[in-house]
């Protein structure tokens, strides 16, 4: 089973339960990241988990269409979009 997330446009400590409990489980996930504005610290936090867990349990994980603004949050955090992809950072 797969599903599919649309990350908001904010990713900050007022979405961080919200965005916590819509990237749980552990199947196959597609996150759309293109209409994310603002990414700060403990959303990257939850998102790095949530892929970390996909990938132990043997799911893939795929992002759709990252937004200029989430890539460039991503360099300003000195984080590969690859190595998020792809498990390789967490908490």
């Amino acid at each position: 089973m797969s599903g599919q997330v649309q990350l908001p446009a904010r990713m900050d400590t007022a979405n961080a339960v919200a965005l916590d409990a819509r990237l749980g489980g552990a199947d196959a996930l597609t996150i759309d990241a293109g209409g994310v504005d603002m990414i700060g610290g403990l959303c990257l936090e939850i998102l790095a988990d949530a892929v970390a867990r996909r990938h132990a349990a043997g799911a893939a994980v795929t992002f759709q269409g990252p937004s200029d603004a989430f890539r460039a949050a991503l360099a300003t955090l000195g984080i590969d979009p690859e190595t998020l992809q792809t498990g390789g950072i967490s908490q």
